[in-house]
This record gives structure tokens, C-alpha cells and sequence, in this order.
């Protein structure tokens, strides 16, 4: 889920265990919750890949234990701003699009078909850390930036 008013990605602690990301680094990062209330993440996780259509970026996590109140059984993953601006998120909501972008690479969403057909199909089939694609996508990006 894409949150402009999030200043953090948030990984649920139960999508991370399944993920089997190896272990996380401990955080003493205390998060203020849209309601006002605290949550104190389990850990932190680095260098994510995070595949967008045909699209693969790095992302950094705080994972958190939150599954208490979600009826269709899993907290999604909050992708927030720090996301949001690796990948060049663009929202035309005139146009009713959301575009993300890679280089020369663009991927485009109607926003307006997600929004009438959600889903509730939270799944995620593959996430690894694989240092050397992260070093080689990030130094592309890096590179573009400079």
C-alpha cells in the first residue's frame, strides 16, 4: 500500500518472517501512529527488492508485529515518502494515473480501475536481498542523481 502521509516503509513482522530476509537489525525507533498512539518496531531490514511491474528497487523496512485488526488475515506492507521518492512516484489525478520510474524505464497504473476493483488479495510471492543486484541498481540510480 502506497502512503504519501507515511515518513517510514513498514513491513509486518509476519510478511518479514515468511520472507525469510535473514535476521533484522535491532532499532530503537519509536513510531507515532496516524491515531497519535506509539509502536515500537521489532527491527530493521535493509536493501529490499521491491518489484514494481517490471520495475526492481531497494527499500529499507521497520518491521512491525500489527496484526491485530485486519479482517482479511495480513497487515499489508506500507510503502511510504522514502519509497516513493526512489522510485519517482507521479500522481496525475486529473488523468487518474500513477507513474514510477527507473532510468529510462516508466511503469504506469490507472489509479482509478484499482480503486473500483480493490484487492483483497494481499500476497507476496518472492522477496530477496541479494547484494550485488542492490549494489548494481543503486549505483545506476546513484549515478543518474549525480
Amino acid at each position: 500500500m502506497l502512503d504519501l502521509g507515511a515518513s517510514i516503509n513498514v513491513m509486518p513482522l509476519s510478511i518479514f518472517k515468511s520472507l525469510s530476509l535473514g535476521p533484522m537489525q535491532p532499532t530503537g525507533v519509536v513510531i507515532q501512529l496516524a491515531n497519535r498512539s506509539v509502536a515500537h518496531p521489532t527491527g530493521f531490514i535493509e536493501d529490499v527488492l521491491v518489484q514494481v511491474g517490471e520495475l526492481i528497487f531497494p527499500a529499507d523496512f521497520y518491521v512491525l508485529d500489527m496484526e491485530e485488526g485486519f479482517s482479511h488475515g495480513s497487515a499489508p506492507i506500507i510503502l511510504g515518502r522514502p519509497f516513493l521518492k526512489t522510485t519517482r512516484t507521479k500522481i496525475d489525478v486529473y488523468a487518474g494515473t500513477l507513474s514510477m520510474e527507473f532510468g529510462d524505464s516508466i511503469v504506469h497504473f490507472n489509479i482509478l480501475d484499482a480503486m473500483r476493483h480493490p484487492s483483497e488479495d494481499h500476497s507476496i510471492f518472492r522477496a530477496e536481498i541479494l547484494d550485488d543486484v542492490v549494489d548494481e541498481y543503486a549505483s545506476d540510480f546513484y549515478s543518474l542523481h549525480d
